[in-house]
Formats: structure tokens, C-alpha cells, sequence
């Protein structure tokens, strides 16, 4: 009777910590990247490094072969102003931060329609301090809340009407984005655990890059790709989808 019960108490311990392990993250584990990809999310890009991307680009004359696909210019777009802010603190040590961090990319439609990425990096490394770097931002004025339990920092260029972007940190990872509310959907993601879509079995790669070298790989999600579609295709060209 006491060797059953010894057993009934291992296999107990075991359920308990898978659950455990399940719903929450232990506090001394590393986080991954993708585990603040909302699960929402149509596409996402993991790269290296932000200034070999741009370059490629560039380089690969996207602006007319893909004049329809919006999220490349914004990719872009995001990049100039990212580096724009991070070249305001000329004392920093991280003024080159967005260009050579390895970063995912994930792909977001508001209610509007409108796309725009949040921007992942592993700043574990770097050992990153966003509250003293936000500090030496002398050119931006910087609004400050608490959301999920985290600090979210609005970075606005003085004079400016706009929010230049958005910021927040948690466990080795910055979060950034056009607007907060792309931040909130990353540490919202990064709270539940068990939704993140590397437990998910419906986010699937466009190809294997398992001994690719390539410096960005594509990942899609098939359920959500759909609804995205009609948001980054321009208007002239959406008739494809409707066939």
C-alpha cells in the first residue's frame, strides 16, 4: 500500500507541474520572441538584423514588383523612424539597437483595416535598460502607463502631433510600435502563456528554414490570412481573393 501511494503521489507531482508549466512561466526561463506574437497575427518575419533586411529590400526593387503589398513600405517606414529615435540619444550605447538585434515582426489589422507591425527584439544581450534610455530621449517627450502589470512608454517627438512609437520591456525582450495599443496586444499575449502561438498547431512556416541561412524567415497563419488579405492588397487587385 505505501509503494502505490508513493507512485500516486509522483504521478500527482508530475500532473501538477505540467500544469503549472503549462499556464505559467517559470521566472527564470527564457522567453522567446514569438511567445508576444498575438495569436491574431496573419504573418511574421524573424530576422537577424533590421539593416540587412532594409538593404534587401532596397535592393530588390519591391516598391514596383510589390507596389500592392502595403506592410513593405510600412516595414520601411517604421525603420526611418525607429532609427530616428534611437539617434536622439547620441550617449547611448544602443543607438544602433533596431539595426543589428535579432527581431520578430508580426503583422496587425485594427478595426480600421489599417496594418502595422509590432516589433519584437531580443535585448537579453544587450542588456537593454528602457527606463534609463527612455530618460536620455532629450528631443521626444515620453507619456508613461502601466498595462498588464508593465510600464508602456509613448514616445513623441516635441512639436509633434503624432506618437512617434511605443515601447515597453519585459524579461530581455522590447516591445515596439507605431501605436501603444500594439505594444498592449504583445504583453497581453505575453501574459497568457498557454494562447502563444508556439503551442498552437494552425501557425505553420510559408517553407522549411530548419537549415535555411537565409537572414529573414516568413511564417504565416493560415486561419487568420484570409481576413488580412483584403487590409495590405490594394484596392485594384483584390478581385483574386473574391474568386
Amino acid at each position: 500500500m505505501h509503494k502505490k501511494q508513493l507512485i500516486l503521489a509522483a504521478v500527482a507531482l508530475i500532473l501538477a507541474m505540467a500544469t503549472v508549466l503549462y499556464f505559467f512561466r517559470l521566472p527564470w526561463a527564457a522567453v522567446n520572441a514569438f511567445e508576444a506574437v498575438p495569436n491574431t497575427s496573419a504573418i511574421v518575419l524573424d530576422f537577424e538584423r533590421g539593416d540587412s533586411l532594409i538593404s534587401q529590400l532596397k535592393h530588390s526593387n519591391w516598391s514596383t514588383t510589390f507596389e500592392q503589398f502595403y506592410p513593405l513600405q510600412n516595414l520601411a517606414d517604421d525603420y526611418k523612424q525607429l532609427d530616428l529615435v534611437f539617434q536622439s540619444a547620441p550617449k547611448s550605447d544602443f543607438r544602433t539597437l533596431p539595426w543589428s538585434t535579432p527581431t520578430v515582426a508580426s503583422l496587425q489589422v485594427n478595426a480600421l483595416d489599417e496594418v502595422n507591425f509590432l516589433y519584437i527584439l531580443n535585448t537579453d544581450k544587450q542588456r537593454f535598460n528602457l527606463k534609463k534610455w527612455v530618460s536620455e530621449l532629450t528631443a521626444y517627450s515620453v507619456q508613461t502607463y502601466h498595462y498588464q502589470g508593465e510600464d508602456v512608454y509613448q514616445i513623441t517627438r516635441k512639436n509633434a502631433a503624432q506618437p512617434a512609437f511605443a515601447f515597453a520591456a519585459y524579461r530581455g525582450l522590447l516591445l515596439a510600435g507605431r501605436y501603444s495599443l500594439l505594444v498592449e496586444d504583445g504583453l497581453l499575449q505575453l501574459k497568457n502563456v498557454n494562447t502563444n502561438i508556439l503551442r498552437k498547431y494552425n501557425f505553420e512556416p510559408l517553407k522549411n528554414t530548419s537549415q535555411s541561412k537565409a537572414n529573414c524567415h516568413i511564417y504565416l497563419n493560415t486561419n487568420n490570412l484570409y481576413s488580412v488579405c483584403a487590409s495590405w492588397v490594394d484596392a485594384t487587385k483584390r478581385q483574386i481573393f473574391d474568386k
